[in-house]
């Protein structure tokens, strides 16, 4: 269970920062 709880994290992690990229570009062409 410990480690599906990481690997949960991760996923979080990199959609987080996938958001980020996004919310930059977006700002970028604004």
């Amino acid at each position: 269970m410990g480690k599906n709880h990481e690997h949960y994290a991760f996923d979080l992690h990199v959609i987080l920062a996938l958001l980020l990229k996004e919310v930059r570009s977006m700002n970028k062409k604004v």
